[in-house]
């Protein structure tokens, strides 16, 4: 097996309380099938405002790619890229424009 990061992102602003419950619900019954097939290593939800650090400054914000931003990591085994690409693709947050950046770990 080899390791990936897996990097989700979506703009949360539009997601209505429904959207959240929903995404939460698919994501612990995600994690638990990627658990069983030992694909899941660990992650952590990031959802809570943060700060931002530069050569110049320091502050409150997040930082923001075409309104989406960082709400996830997780470490992921997968034969190949191919199934790292699969396993990215059941991700909960993609309906709702979410995206996940795969990286070899």
């Amino acid at each position: 097996m080899n390791e990936y990061v897996f990097i989700t992102r979506v703009n949360p602003a539009p997601l209505t309380q429904e959207d959240i419950a929903t995404v939460r619900k698919g994501w612990d019954e995600l994690v638990e099938k990627w658990k069983a097939a030992n694909h899941y290593q660990s992650g952590t939800p990031v959802v809570k405002p943060g700060f931002v650090v530069t050569a110049n400054q320091a502050g409150a914000g997040t930082i923001e790619e075409d309104g989406q931003r960082v709400v996830s990591f997780m470490y992921i085994n997968a034969k190949d890229d191919e199934q790292a690409m699969e396993l990215a693709a059941m991700v909960p947050v993609l309906p709702f424009g979410g995206s996940v950046e795969i990286r070899h770990r």
